[in-house]
């Protein structure tokens, strides 16, 4: 079988060597592949005139590479190519002068053959992007190239589930839209038919999951049985939202989409979200820690951290120990104590001993009782009287208790801005009855309570001296009885 393919061989270089010497002309070439199969065997031809006059044919010689290599007969040869080759042949044509010498007239021809590696050839896959946010469809194109190699090529695509292809702009590159919610790799098989090799490129498109934002909403402490109402930002493409409840909190409504009621049945936790999408889950979010109380404040328990001076010379601290970090508490104080209260310490200056300090809770579930002390004084303080010779900072009330309406007096020690006003246990400030600069000494405001349901109130009015900045509180508790 072997013998048989070398004779074919043989019989086709023949009969194309036959060809060519009926129509040789004055030119010298070399006829054969510039672009062969990487480790394959190409065939090439020189093309040479005839002997000049008197000389004779003496053969062909072949170099690759500049390294001299056998020829096939006289003008063929093969060349076994698996780098870049330089070709050259040379027609050596000789006649023997008088002398006995040979005397030589040649023709040569030079050919520079690159083979075919398509391995080496082959870009890798142009992408616009790595990248989809999930849910999104962009249109996009993806290309490639296959440097130095001009012929003989076929592509053949593939997409992720759910891609389609829009529209082939040429073998090499195609421009497809991306599926909402798939990624994937997209691919390419490139052939080369002429040498029957195939390289396979791809490239790979991932979904990311969007960022779940912040929980917001609520109204700050709310009381047991209540709800209150926390969201998300909504998901492009979200199917689910999933929350979790810490603590006493509960979810009471609206699982599964980006607002829900949140319940409780005691001091209060912690809530957390995150959204289900069809590229996976995203990041989880938790809340702050959210107060709740299971009923209204206990009675408030009064102790004294400093103890004040007679006569204003120096102020003391009363500080509630059993607060509710849920309830606002209001202080008063007997008519000469200048009082100013934060939540749960409250400041209390006296002129003698023998005062009282009060004080009560509201928060979401209700009111407390009204807790109440003597206000301890220290009898070895020394220094300047701050408010000696004047009247002394106090509102009051009469009558009190009353039904629908009272006469609120307060006394101011020296000229100053004031604001009086009116509390509410569960609404706040529920009225303003005098705002601005007032001049020292006594001042009177008539209150109508008659459309206020019945209750406990607060009469608070707070001053600033005149060139002062330091603002003082005082207040009086206002009983409304039918």
């Amino acid at each position: 079988m072997k013998s048989k393919n070398i004779n074919l061989l043989i019989l086709t270089v023949c009969l194309l060597f036959s060809a060519l010497a009926s129509s040789f002309s004055q030119s010298t070439s070399i006829t054969g592949d510039t672009e062969p199969c990487i480790n394959t065997n190409s065939y090439y031809i020189l093309t040479a005139p005839p002997p000049p006059s008197g000389f004779i044919a003496e053969g062909v010689d072949w170099f690759v590479n500049g390294q001299l290599t056998v020829g096939n007969g006289g003008f063929a040869t093969f060349v076994y190519v698996d780098a870049n080759k330089s070709i050259r042949a040379v027609s050596k044509n000789y006649r023997t002068t008088q002398s006995g010498e040979r005397e030589y007239s040649n023709f040569e021809a030079s050919l520079s053959a690159t083979p075919r590696n398509l391995s080496a050839a082959l870009s890798e896959i142009s992408s616009p992007i790595s990248s989809i946010e999930c849910g999104q469809t962009p249109t996009l194109t993806f290309s490639i190239t296959a440097s130095g190699i001009n012929s003989s090529l076929s592509y053949s695509w593939n997409l992720p589930s759910g891609w389609t292809l829009v529209s082939a702009m040429n073998s090499s590159t195609i421009q497809v839209q991306a599926g909402p919610n798939t990624g994937g790799v997209v691919g390419v098989t490139v052939t080369d038919t002429k040498c029957n090799t195939s390289v396979f490129r791809q490239t790979n498109i991932v979904r990311s999951i969007p960022t779940l934002g912040a929980i917001s909403g609520g109204a700050g402490c709310f009381c047991a049985g209540q709800t209150q109402q926390y969201s998300v930002p909504a998901v492009n493409g979200a199917t689910n939202y999933v929350w979790t409840a810490s603590g006493s909190l509960s979810i009471a409504g609206g699982q599964g989409t980006n607002t829900v009621s949140v319940g409780s049945s005691g001091s209060g936790g912690t809530i957390s979200a995150f959204a289900v999408t069809p590229c996976g889950n995203t990041n989880t979010v938790g809340s702050y820690y959210i107060s709740s109380s299971s009923g209204a404040p206990q009675t408030p328990n009064i102790t004294v951290s400093s103890t004040p001076c007679t006569n204003y010379r120096r102020a003391g601290l009363l500080t509630i120990t059993n607060s509710d970090p849920c309830a606002t508490y209001y202080w008063s104080a007997s008519p000469s104590v200048i009082i100013s209260g934060g939540n749960p310490n409250a400041s209390v200056e006296v002129v003698s001993g023998g005062n009282y300090a009060y004080v009560y809770g509201v928060n979401a579930c209700g009111s407390s009782g009204t807790g109440s002390r003597v206000i301890p004084i220290d009898t070895q303080c020394f220094g300047p009287l701050r408010l000696a010779q004047q009247d002394t900072l106090g509102v009051g009330a009469a009558p009190n208790p009353f039904s629908s309406q009272t006469t609120i007096s307060y006394t101011l020690p020296e000229e100053g801005t004031v604001r009086l006003d009116v509390v509410s246990p569960v609404r706040g400030v529920i009225a303003t009855l005098a705002e601005g600069k007032k001049e020292a000494g006594k001042h009177d405001q008539t209150f109508d309570a008659s459309r206020l349901p019945s209750g406990v109130y607060t009469a608070r009015l707070t001053f600033n001296p005149k060139g002062s900045t330091k603002p003082q509180q005082t207040s009086c508790q206002l009983i409304v009885q039918r």
